[in-house]
């Protein structure tokens, strides 16, 4: 009860777009981001960066424009065991980035898939803090910003 209740006043008080289309699990992008996501990165997008949780205002799309930074997207910690599947993982990015990427959005952006984002769970991208440094490191090399990042 005390979660419903809790639930429902998250969903009166965000100030995130609905999303007319249902996911594969019954639930909107919106609401999987609000039950596996805003935890760690809030209502607002923001993160908290000290303690190393991203910023996606204005910073995301760096990343989901970046064929290595969209695996590392497909690959986060809590996405992999996030307990959704692979259609659900493609709509709550894209609903991300649709929120907000903003200027970061890359004009070439394509929004993920589930085929996609199966292949990416595929891949081996070793300790996920080391391969975010690296595609981090290029794509500042490339005068690109990214969010800040404090993890030792």
């Amino acid at each position: 009860m005390i979660r419903r209740l809790l639930f429902a006043a998250i969903l009166a008080t965000t100030a995130l777009p609905a999303m007319a289309v249902d996911t594969s699990s019954g639930r909107t992008a919106q609401t999987n981001y609000i039950l596996k996501c805003v935890g760690c990165h809030g209502v607002d997008g923001h993160g908290f960066s000290e303690v190393g949780i991203p910023d996606f205002v204005n910073l995301i799309g760096t990343f989901a424009g970046d064929e290595a930074g969209r695996a590392y997207l497909a690959n986060v910690p809590n996405v992999v065991g996030s307990g959704l599947n692979e259609d659900d993982v493609a709509e709550v990015l894209n609903f991300i980035i649709a929120r907000w990427a903003g200027s970061s959005l890359p004009e070439d952006y394509r929004p993920f898939d589930g085929a996609e984002v199966a292949r990416l769970h595929a891949l081996d991208v070793g300790n996920i803090v080391d391969y975010r440094r690296v595609v981090a490191a290029r794509l500042a090399d490339l005068g690109i910003e990214t969010a800040e990042y404090p993890w030792p």
